[in-house]
């Protein structure tokens, strides 16, 4: 009996252990990337911020 709840267990815990790793990595990952996006819109907004933008038309 007891050899047979060790065997159960054992795949169990290191199945949800590396599964849960690999959650919390993307979640990370994740909001890493959500970061890095809102300060490049950042950075990009107020390079944009002064400058008069301009429409040239040419004719032939």
């Amino acid at each position: 009996m007891t050899t047979s709840i060790i065997e159960f267990f054992t795949p169990f815990i290191s199945l949800t252990y590396f599964n849960l790793s690999i959650y919390i990595n993307i979640q990370k990952r994740t909001s890493l990337r959500r970061n890095n996006i809102a300060q490049s819109q950042d950075n990009s907004e107020m390079n944009f911020q002064g400058r008069k933008n301009t429409l040239c038309f040419l004719l032939n």
